[in-house]
């Protein structure tokens, strides 16, 4: 007779549910990246003492779905010295905050911000407001983002926003800069699924307006009637808008400058169209 040794069994189940995530996440490699969010100039009021009367006009930042800590990045002369506190309303949010710190983006709820009570700052600066972003790399170690570029080829956002995202005019009129915008994530797809009624922003989803549908802006292309947004040459399916949302947010907004790495990284480096951009 032929016996199976139940002990063998077990071990060998366990190899494999030891080894299966490796083999399921080996091609992926994890990375933090930070994204700029803001800018703020900070007036000191007074020139001596502790400084407390040094502070910010108001002003919201917006970090995106993926961020993990919220980076404030002091940029003066003496900034490893400067602390200061993170009001919001009548509450502070995040006190005795020094360059570099991390804080919870959770407790950035979307009302203004103000910078306040600093202490060791010896003339006005500037702060700036970063998100840390936590990506995932392919073997090739570029963002995981090929997919979202091809939609974003494809569904011709470049016809209006360029192929910098940086907007200017097109045949649905002055889009706006992506590279600039303070959209999140959320509201960037819902823009590309819906549209925006009254422009020229076109709406990109298969069943966004089709009969009785009210998904987009809790009413149905007929009752929009002329203020219903304009049809995009080619619909596509959610996954395809996520995948190009996803491109924007992570690859275009808050990219700065169009460049020439940026071009070619999107053209490819054979391509004449970055020839303006060489430096």
């Amino acid at each position: 007779m032929f016996f199976i040794n139940p002990l063998l069994i077990i071990r060998s189940s366990t190899v494999i549910l030891l080894l299966l995530p490796c083999l399921l996440f080996a091609h992926n490699n994890p990375e933090f990246i930070n994204k700029p969010l803001s800018s703020v100039e900070v007036e000191l009021l007074t020139a001596s003492g502790s400084n407390k009367n040094a502070n910010s006009a108001e002003f919201i930042i917006v970090p995106p779905k993926e961020t993990v800590r919220v980076v404030w990045s002091v940029n003066s002369d003496n900034k490893d010295k400067v602390i200061f506190s993170v009001k919001q309303g009548n509450k502070i949010i995040a006190k005795d905050i020094q360059n570099g710190a991390e804080t919870d983006p959770n407790l950035i709820n979307g009302e203004m911000l103000v910078i306040t009570d600093v202490k060791g700052a010896e003339a006005s600066f500037k702060l700036d407001i970063l998100a840390r972003l936590i990506v995932v790399k392919n073997k090739k170690g570029s963002a995981d983002t090929s997919a979202g570029k091809r939609v974003y080829k494809k569904a011709n956002c470049m016809g209006c926003h360029k192929w910098h995202g940086a907007g200017g005019g097109g045949y649905g009129g002055a889009a706006l800069s992506l590279r600039t915008t303070q959209l999140d994530y959320n509201f960037i797809k819902y823009t590309v699924r819906c549209g925006r009624p009254e422009t020229g922003m076109p709406y990109h989803g298969r069943k966004s307006y089709k009969g009785d549908d009210i998904s987009c802006y809790d009413v149905t292309g007929q009752e929009l009637a002329e203020d219903k947004p304009p049809r995009a040459r080619s619909l596509i399916s959610e996954r395809d808008i996520d995948a190009v949302v996803k491109y924007v947010v992570n690859v275009i907004k808050g990219s700065g400058e169009p460049n020439f790495d940026q071009c070619v990284a999107f053209w490819g480096e054979k391509s004449r169209q970055c020839d303006s951009f060489k430096p």
